[in-house]
């Protein structure tokens, strides 16, 4: 019988200690001796038996039984409170605990293990402890198991289990053996520790730490690769951490400090060391945090010196010093240009102090001293020293100078030797070149009088000439501490105030030429040539000098209280109100800029003047004024604009030009120079053009050149130079003598042109004014001379000679076809195989178009004429090769013969022509002799082409109407439009008599268009006056069909006069179509998008193909007349009618038969099904009136 599981309320008879809790020790055990009823039967079987003793031990053994049950209830008592412990205990663990048998049956749970699996049914329903498990880890539950039954207790490790909801988790799997009764009967008790949340905090453990990786790594790379340069001192002074940008700062590797933590002090300015050691006894310890920055200068590796910024803090590990992390950044470029900005600052204030001076001053001396001292005192130099220049002496004399001594303000004589020191820089100076010295403190040399700087204050200096009316008078020589402190900005601002001091010398020694002389003074103003004034600060004249009049034309009256603006022109205002801000931004003494702009003179006239002013006070605390000299540039400002318009036609100019000094040689030479000859500018200058010369002209040549410019000044004419590369070209060439204002030659100019393409172009031009362009044949001009040439020879010799006018046939189709590219192809291809059949005395000539002519000489006779015009037919025997496509042509002939046919070139050409056309009308591709009567036939020809030229424009054109009737019921059906032309002395005549004419006139598409446009205009008049005629038919030419303009201009005929498009039927014949189908498929498509009817007019005549047929967006086929003639004349007659109109069933097409004259051909076309009939039997084409006449009370079909 199995075993019932039991839970902790219902526990199993087991041993009293389960759960581990031993009976007391009063409890004793059960009576062990002779039960009382077995004494008792021994008693009475005693023969002394006394019952009253045994009634005495019947009560002890009751009392002694009364105290052991008394014991026994003590005991079970303590037991039962033992198993309610252990139960208790069993069941508020806080983990999952069950008992389990051998098999894995569970026996009992916890209620952590009954809520974490759901166990409460266990009681009815056996629960295994496999089933608590992922299937994953039965394998470590039969482990444990065993290992708990052989040691008594075993672990396993991240056993997977799943919770009531199936979800699984890991946890522990202990498992210990119980004891019992039965060592058969094995039961274990199983803990489960669920290990969610410890692993899931050593998952995040793990996160933090890679984390923190991952930020250490980037943190590593950030400094790594810094500009700036980060590191870490430890709390004992050594370097932990220094970034690589170490190396740039200073040229050292990380390294080389984090093996000397002192390499950094050694590497500071000598004069930076005592703030860094103070700042490392302040800030190096843990009682301070953090520091403000501080600039230090580092000496690299190289000897440069660089400015870094410091900035440190103190490091702490959970409150533990553990030293200090810090950044020095590079601010070398920072602090160069603070120290320009300062500089440039304190050099503005110097120019101020020294602009106020300037207006205070008036002894020379004491200014240079004033000067001296305010760049000193304001501009952080260490020196200024400022000297003038006597000349017959050829001396400097010291004028005046401030601050430290530096061995060299003494004066100097300019005769003493050798390029260093103050001479080699006040040399320079007094040339008008400043002299700078960048860097004393390596060697280079000073202008002071010792060569060598001989004050360690001075780092480098810098010399400006003093100029007085563009003279040099003296030298001012600034002195500074820094090597580097005159850089551009700083010398621009120096040699502003160099320049300044000049001009205030100047004008201290004017005042004081001035002061001496008042008379001289007034005199200078008064004949200045320069207009001096002063204005106020309104720009008002208060004082002008008499030269106003000779500049101006005005008195100097004229100009006072009024404003400089009166006089401007309006366009250059901008300029005094510039000048004028800038005036107000200077203060007093400042130099304005000098002004360049346009004044009115009193005759209206403008001139262009330049203006030098300056602000000053005429006294202390007095007005600001302006004082400024004008001189008039317009001479001046023309001449600079023809220089540079000179330069600029020089150096843009297509001719080469040279220019030499006067003894030759090459001094100059232009873009166009080099272009021409191959010499760069730098082979040829100081060469003589002789080097040009090509040796194709002798000596006498080049004396006559050079006589001509020593007697005339210039010489003109054609030569041959000689290029680099060794090619000889021609120039014309101008070469002129240059002299100077007093006469003397200076220079030589030469201006030649490479005329080698001219020349090439003017060989060409000779050619072609002979020749033709595309075959190169002689033309009409060449062939007229020749002939008349011949003709002459010919007369004089008494022998005769030929003429032979070839055309080609049908070479208009050709061209239109194909293309005028493919046209001259052909035109070029003829050309060579006529010529391959001239003979060497004979020519060959184009005429133009598609016209040759041949000349045949040496007594040429008839029957050789003919011979020869034989011989050049069977030269296109052979296809000609068009874009890989091969291409008969035959040619037309007509031969004249001198004197029978003409004794004039005229003559000759044009009865060769007339016979050359009568070639033509036989049939082409044949040549024909000239007779008389064939200039009748010509003259008539021609006659007819004039008149049908004019034919349109003069209206002679008319359109008569013949018309379509429905053979079913009688009704008109429609009209074809048939041109005709009412011509001033034949008559009217028929197509016939003019269409072929006007094809090749190339005038068919104007007529066309004149017919197709009338027909439509006659439609709607119809329709105005009552006539309904359902359509109108009107034939397409060939040419027309060929051009891609034919769908358009049909349209636009359409709109311009209104008629509906399915009214109008266009025809056009078999041959038409199929000379180029491919073309006419899509130019029919296109008009029957619009609506209109196509039609095939004399169907059956020609060679088209049934599949291109069906192809055709037709609507009608027209049966031709020369069938319908044949219908009553023999019994098969009918039978291409017959089989034109079933075809014609058969698509779907509407067949009309023309050229119905009688009766029977109407019963016929009738009986077979033929729709519309067209001919004489109808109606004759007439006018339109007629046909209104005739048809106006017919109904339409």
């Amino acid at each position: 019988m199995p075993k019932v599981p039991y839970t902790s309320d219902n526990p199993p008879a087991r041993d009293s200690n389960v759960g581990g809790v031993e009976p007391t020790s009063s409890a004793r055990p059960c009576f062990d001796g002779p039960l009382p009823c077995d004494a008792l039967d021994a008693g009475l079987a005693e023969a002394d038996f006394d019952p009253a003793k045994l009634i005495e031990e019947l009560r002890v053994y009751q009392a002694e039984l009364e105290v052991q049950n008394a014991e026994l209830r003590e005991s079970q008592a303590i037991a039962e409170v033992a198993v309610g412990r252990s139960r208790a205990f069993f069941a508020g663990l806080p983990l999952a605990a069950l008992v389990i048998e051998r098999s894995g049956m569970i026996l009992e749970a916890s209620a952590e293990a009954m809520r974490l699996f759901l166990l409460d049914g266990i009681r009815g329903r056996p629960r295994f402890l496999a089933s608590l498990l992922d299937k994953r880890s039965t394998a470590q539950l039969g482990e444990a198991l065993a290992a708990a039954s052989s040691n008594g207790s075993s672990v396993q490790h991240e056993v997977v289990f799943r919770t009531s909801d199936n979800t699984p988790f890991k946890g522990e799997l202990h498992v210990a053996r119980l004891p019992t009764r039965d060592a058969e009967a094995m039961e274990l008790v199983c803990a489960i520790v669920d290990l969610t949340e410890p692993l899931a905090q050593a998952e995040a453990i793990k996160s933090a730490h890679r984390a923190l990786a991952e930020s250490e790594h980037r943190y590593r790379i950030l400094a790594d690769y810094s500009l700036d340069w980060d590191y870490w001192v430890g709390s004992d002074g050594h370097y932990r951490y220094v970034s690589p940008a170490c190396r740039t700062l200073t040229g050292y590797p990380p390294e080389a400090f984090l093996a000397d933590p002192d390499l950094f002090r050694r590497l500071l300015h000598p004069d930076d060391r005592m703030a860094w050691d103070r700042h490392h006894v302040d800030t190096y310890s843990p009682a301070n945090g953090s520091h403000t920055k501080m600039r230090l200068r580092l000496i690299e590796q190289s000897g440069q010196t660089r400015w870094v910024e410091h900035q440190c803090q103190a490091v702490y590990d959970d409150g533990t010093y553990s030293g200090r992390r810090g950044v020095n950044r590079d601010i070398t470029a920072r602090h160069a240009a603070e120290r320009s900005a300062e500089r440039m600052s304190r050099l503005y204030d110097t120019l101020s102090h020294s602009n106020r001076a300037m207006v205070r001053i008036h002894d020379p001396a004491a200014f240079s001293m004033q000067i001296a001292r305010i760049a000193v005192e304001h501009g952080g130099l260490v020196a200024c020293a400022i000297y003038g220049f006597e000349v017959d002496a050829d001396y400097l004399s010291l004028l005046g100078s401030h601050g430290t001594d530096p061995g060299c303000l003494a004066g100097v004589s300019l005769a003493e030797d050798g390029p260093e020191g103050l001479l080699h820089g006040l040399v320079a100076a007094m040339h008008g070149k400043p002299a700078r010295c960048a860097d004393c403190r390596l060697g280079d040399k000073t202008p002071c009088a010792g060569g060598e700087s001989s004050s360690q204050d001075i780092g480098s200096c810098v010399a400006f000439p003093l100029r007085e009316q563009e003279r040099i008078v003296g030298v001012i020589v600034f002195y500074a501490g820094d090597a580097d402190f005159f850089d551009p900005q700083v010398n621009g601002l120096l040699e502003e105030m160099a320049m300044d001091v000049s001009y205030t010398l100047e004008h201290v020694a004017s005042e004081a030429a001035l002061a001496e002389s008042e008379r001289h003074y007034r005199l200078l103003a008064d004949h200045a040539t320069d207009m001096i004034s002063v204005h106020d600060v309104e720009s008002r004249y208060l004082y002008v000098s008499p030269a106003c009049r000779t500049l101006l034309g005005f008195d100097a009256e004229a100009l006072l209280g009024k404003s400089a603006y009166d006089f401007i022109h309006p366009e250059d205002h901008a300029l005094l109100a510039a000048q004028q801000r800038a005036g107000l931004e200077a203060g007093v003494s400042a130099p304005l800029p000098t002004l360049r702009y346009r004044l009115r003179r009193a005759d209206e006239t403008h001139i262009w003047v330049e203006t030098t002013s300056r602000q000053c006070r005429a006294e202390a605390g007095g007005e600001l004024t302006l004082v400024a000299t004008t001189r008039d540039i317009t001479e001046r400002r023309e001449a600079e604009e023809r220089l540079r318009q000179a330069a600029r036609a020089f150096e843009s100019a297509a001719e080469g030009v040279t220019v030499t000094d006067a003894r030759g040689n090459i001094v100059s030479v232009n873009l166009a120079f080099t272009e021409i000859t191959g010499y760069s500018e730098a082979e040829v200058l100081g060469q003589n053009p002789r080097i040009l010369q090509s040796g194709r002209h002798g000596r006498a040549f080049y004396e006559g050149m050079w006589a001509s410019i020593g007697t005339t000044g210039r010489w003109c004419g054609e030569l041959w130079n000689k290029r680099k590369n060794g090619e000889i070209y021609p120039e014309w060439m101008t070469i002129a003598s240059v002299y100077d204002d007093v006469g003397t030659l200076t220079n030589y100019v030469a201006v030649f042109a490479d005329i080698s393409a001219l020349r090439e172009s003017e060989s060409q031009l000779v050619f072609l004014t002979h020749h033709d362009a595309l075959t190169g044949l002689p033309n009409r001009v060449l062939l007229r001379d020749r002939l008349e040439h011949a003709i002459a020879h010919a007369a004089r010799a008494r022998s005769p000679l030929a003429v032979l006018l070839v055309d080609l046939d049908r070479f208009k189709t050709i061209n239109e076809t194909l293309g005028h590219p493919a046209g001259d192809s052909l035109l070029q291809q003829v050309a060579r195989r006529l010529a391959s059949r001239i003979r060497g005395g004979d020519t060959l000539a184009r005429l133009g178009g598609d016209e040759f002519v041949v000349l045949l000489e040496d007594g040429v006779s008839e029957r050789r004429a003919g011979v020869f015009a034989a011989n050049l037919l069977s030269v296109f025997a052979e296809p000609l090769t068009l874009d890989d496509r091969k291409l008969y042509v035959t040619v037309s002939i007509g031969i004249s013969l001198f004197s029978s046919n003409g004794e004039t070139a005229d003559d000759l050409l044009r009865h060769a022509d007339t016979a050359m056309y009568t070639a033509k009308e036989m049939g082409r591709n044949t040549y024909q002799y000239y007779e008389p009567d064939l200039t009748a036939s010509a003259f008539d020809r021609l006659r007819l082409e004039n008149d049908l030229r004019a034919a349109v424009r003069r209206g002679e054109l008319l359109v008569h109407y013949q018309p379509q009737i429905q053979l079913s019921t009688g009704r008109l059906a429609g009209v074809e439009a048939l041109v005709r032309w009412q011509h001033p002395e034949q008559g009217l005549l028929a197509p016939g008599c003019f269409i072929s004419v006007a094809e090749e006139m190339g005038i068919i598409d104007e007529i066309g268009v004149w017919v197709l446009r009338a027909a439509c205009v006659q439609m709607m008049d119809w329709d105005a006056s009552g006539l309904s005629v359902p359509r109108v038919a009107v034939n397409l030419s060939a040419q027309q069909l060929g051009r891609d303009s034919l769908v358009g201009q049909v349209s636009d005929i359409l709109e311009e006069t209104g008629l509906a498009p399915a009214r109008l039927e266009l025809e056009l014949t078999e041959s038409m179509i199929m000379q180029r189908a491919d073309r006419a498929i899509d130019a029919l498509r296109g008009l029957r998008a619009l609506g209109i009817a196509i039609a095939v007019d004399d169907f059956g005549t020609g060679y088209s193909s049934l599949g291109y047929i069906r192809q055709l967006p037709l609507n009608r086929l027209k049966i031709d007349a020369s069938f319908v003639q044949d219908l009553d004349a023999a019994e098969d007659g009918g039978m291409i009618a017959r089989a034109i109109i079933g075809l014609g069933k058969s698509l779907g097409l509407e067949v009309i038969a023309e050229g119905v004259e009688r009766e029977a051909q109407n019963a016929f076309l009738r009986r077979e099904g033929c729709d519309i009939g067209q001919g004489y039997l109808y109606g004759r084409p007439m006018p339109a009136a007629d046909l209104c006449a005739s048809w106006g009370s017919s109904p339409a079909g």
